[in-house]
């Protein structure tokens, strides 16, 4: 089965709708790309936030232990 066929098979006009295909899935892995970047910096975020207020639970503690 050649490209010719299978492009009127699924009623596709002309080949640059393929580019325009290319250009959208390109697109929305890149939005992906974004959202995985800001979910991981609010993950370390939390962890700093996590480790904060174990310090500081341990600083408390050893003022009042002196």
């Amino acid at each position: 089965m050649n490209l010719s066929k299978i492009m009127q098979d699924l009623d596709i006009a002309d080949v640059s709708l393929f580019d325009h295909w290319i250009t959208d899935k390109k697109e929305y892995l890149q939005g992906l790309r974004s959202e995985l970047e800001e979910e991981t910096l609010q993950m370390e975020y939390w962890q700093k936030l996590v480790n904060l207020s174990a310090s500081q639970k341990v600083i408390c503690s050893s003022r009042t232990a002196q």
